[in-house]
Parts: C-alpha cells; structure tokens; sequence
C-alpha cells in the first residue's frame, strides 16, 4: 500500500471528514449561527476532537475484541459532534442528538454495504482496492450531505415537553439497528441463523411505525387533495358572488340610464329626426344590450358562469360561438360542475391571450346519460406535442398549474372523461359528466 494511503487510513483522516460533516449539519440545524463559535472553528474543532478521542476508545477493553475494526471510530464521531454541540449549542442540543443518532445509523449502513470490498482487501490489486475504496467514501460524503439538506427540509422538532412514547418512536429504528450492529463489529459470537433472527427481530419491531410513517404520508397527501379541492370551492363562490355583484350593478346602470335614453328618444319623436332614432337604437342601444346579454338555460348556476366569461371574453377582443341545449333542472351536482366549466373556460381564454382574431366555440348539451361539455380555441401549435401532460409554463409551478390537476381530479370523482384533441388548427377539451336521469333536451 502507498505511505500516503497507509498515513490515510492509520491517522483516520476519513474519520475527520465524517465528524466534520455532521458537526457543519448540527451547526446550520440548530442555528448554531446565533452562538458563540463560528461554523468553520466548530467544524473544524469537531474533526479533530473526534481524531482526538480515537486512540482512547481504542485503549478502552470493548473496542480491544476481534471484529472491532472501525468501531471505535464511530463513537469518537458521535462522542466528538454531541460533546461540541453540549459545548456550544445548547438550546438545540435535544435536537442535535436526534439528527446526530441518523447520521450514525447512515454512517454504519453505509460501511455494512461495503463491507464485502473490505473482506476483500487482501484479494484484490491495491490500485483497485484503494480506488475503489476512496470513490466509496466520497460517495458517503455526498449521503451525508444529501442527508442534511433532508434534514433541512423536514426538521425534527424534539421538544422537552414530548412525551416518552413520541421519543421511543423516532429513535426505535436507529437504536435498535445501532445494537444489532454493535453486536456484529464487536465481534459477538452470531451464528449466521441467530444473526438472521436478531435482524428479522429488528425489522418486525420496526414494522408499525413504517406501516404508520405510510398512513401518515398517504393520509397527508389525501388531506392536501381534499384542501384543494375546498379552496377550488371557495373560489368558485367568490366568483359566483363577483358576478352577481357585477350583475346588480350594471342593472342599476342601465336604470339609471334608460331614463335619459327615454327622454333623448321622446325628443327626436318630436323632432321627426327619425333616421337619428334609428342610429341611435343600433350604435348606443344595441351594444349596451349585448354587453349585458345573458344565458338562460334555467340553470342557475350555468347561467352565471356562462353569462360571467362570455361577457369576459368579449372585453377582451375574443369571439364567443355558443351550441347549448339543456333542461331546466341539470341533473348534474353544483359543485363539480362549477369547477369544471370555469377550468375549461379560463384554460381556453389563456390560450387565445395574444391571438388576433381569436374565438371560442362553447357546447353544452345532453347526450345519452351524459352531459358534455366541448370548448375549442385556436392554437397556432399543437401544445401536446412539447407538453403531452398540458403541465404549467408558467415560471412559478408551485403557484400555478392547479387547474388541470383540479379538472381532473374533479371529472375523476364524478366518473365521467376528460380527453383533449387537437385538428385543423384548434385545440378542443371536452369533459363528459354522467346525469342522475335521462335527458330532456331544450334548447
């Protein structure tokens, strides 16, 4: 072997690195910015405190047996990092030792995996074995990294207040797995049976609390699906009650105005200024009248939406084409309708922003048990092709490309389809919801 790798292994300079690591990750977890130490004297303090307290845990008669090759280094790793956190951050420290037993356990599953490179040692060429060797270490240098930025994003809030139980299950697996392996590196006598007994006596202690960080997770994302979707709810009333706040105000308005158009017209009667009449009806009138023109299906609530976007679509320089043939009373549920027609609608308008002469074409109509919803806007690409999953451009995703998701989800829970096809230069999304009863068609 090279002197210098000799000098590498001997010293435990790898061993400093490790100390080092964890002690930077205790440091930035438990805002050890606000002590009294900078990070790069407590780092470095730590590596060598844990060089420090190597040649004591090797005096010491547990480390002494045969098997104990490299376990004397992890205690001095955890001795080192928890004695500089007792010193210097203290307000954490209860913290510090629940991230400190993780990095542990990484450290020693780590070295278990590698474990048949070291039993090998003698067998291979020493280039390989120390190539190898080296690429194995960085490489636990970038988990240990990689640990602490996970670390970083869910953090580990041990109080003093916890109860024992809560304790008991953060550090049972760690523990548990610290012992199994304190038993094989201090060189126990473990038959090959009993050693596969102890570890499948770890594994089912284990086995709730992985059957309850499953729940957990599954039950979190469950509960963020069901808040989406409520705050997908909320919106829609809000829009809902902007429109009928809309709504009331232009009809005050025009009230008020029909009594000035009524006077203005009564004094081109007596006038006989009929031709002014007639320009008058067509240029004022009508545009007011279809600015405030409205859908009547018998449906409240597609009435509003409807009458709502068309009314928006037009503001902003977009045709509207609508095909809608439905009775009174849909019998399709408020809600799930609601969200789906506003995503449609708003998606489409998105899609014409920019566009010259651009139109939407609308149809809503019975067919079959099912309701369908059709709307079609032109696109000068097929976005499909870049985007086959129609996922967000927009530059911040975590505020943005809910609505699709929503839609989906939404037509999912009503079992009814969603498809999207994109011909002849326009990009169609139809939705079809199934109806309580078979329908009657109006239109």
């Amino acid at each position: 072997m090279p002197a210098s790798y000799e000098f590498y292994r001997t010293v435990g300079l790898e061993w400093f690195v490790h100390a080092l690591l964890i002690a930077d990750g205790l440091y930035l977890l438990c805002d050890g910015r606000q002590g009294r130490i900078p990070r790069w004297l407590f780092d470095t303090l730590s590596g060598l405190f844990c060089l420090a307290l190597v040649p004591i845990t090797r005096l010491m008669p547990l480390f002494s047996t045969q098997g104990s090759a490299v376990w004397f280094f992890f205690v001095a790793v955890a001795a080192a990092t928890l004695g500089m956190a007792a010193l210097f951050l203290r307000q954490s420290f209860k913290s510090c030792v629940g991230y400190d037993v993780f990095y542990i356990v990484l450290l020693l599953l780590w070295k278990m995996i590698c474990s048949p490179l070291y039993s090998r040692e003698r067998q291979l060429p020493p280039g390989l074995y120390i190539g190898l060797d080296l690429a194995l270490t960085g490489l636990l240098w970038v988990l240990l990294i990689l640990m602490t930025t996970l670390f970083f994003r869910v953090r580990m809030d041990l109080r003093l207040s916890d109860p024992p139980k809560s304790l008991a299950l953060a550090y049972l697996f760690p523990v548990s797995f610290f012992v199994y392996y304190f038993l094989y590196a201090t060189g126990m006598s473990l038959n090959e049976d009993l050693s596969r007994a102890v570890l499948c006596l770890i594994i089912l202690l284990n086995l709730p609390i992985m059957y309850y960080i499953s729940a957990t997770v599954l039950q979190g994302y469950n509960d963020k699906v069901r808040l989406d979707r409520a705050l997908q709810r909320s919106k829609t009333e809000l829009e809902r009650y902007r429109f009928s706040e809309e709504l009331d105000r232009q009809i005050k308005q025009e009230r008020h105005e029909l009594k000035n158009n009524y006077f203005y017209i009564q004094m081109l009667l007596k006038e006989g200024r009929y031709a002014d009449i007639d320009d008058y009806l067509t240029r004022e009138i009508g545009e007011r009248i279809e600015s405030l023109e409205a859908v009547s299906t018998g449906n409240a609530m597609l009435d509003y939406i409807l009458t709502q976007k068309i009314a928006e679509a037009r503001a902003k320089g977009i045709q509207v084409f609508t095909e809608i043939a439905v009775q009174d009373r849909l019998p399709v549920a408020e809600g799930p309708l609601c969200t789906v027609l506003l995503n449609l609608l708003n998606n489409a308008m998105e899609a014409c922003a920019g566009q010259e002469q651009a139109d939407l074409r609308i149809t809503v109509r019975q067919v079959q048990g099912y309701l369908l919803l059709k709307i079609t806007n032109p696109v000068t690409v097929d976005p499909t092709l870049a985007n086959p999953g129609l996922e967000t451009t927009k530059a911040d995703r975590k505020r943005h490309g809910f609505g699709l998701k929503v839609l989906r989800s939404t037509v999912a829970s009503q079992s009814g389809t969603f498809q999207t096809t994109v011909a002849d230069g326009r990009f169609q999304a139809t939705v079809m919801l199934p109806t309580s009863q078979a329908p009657e068609s109006r239109a």
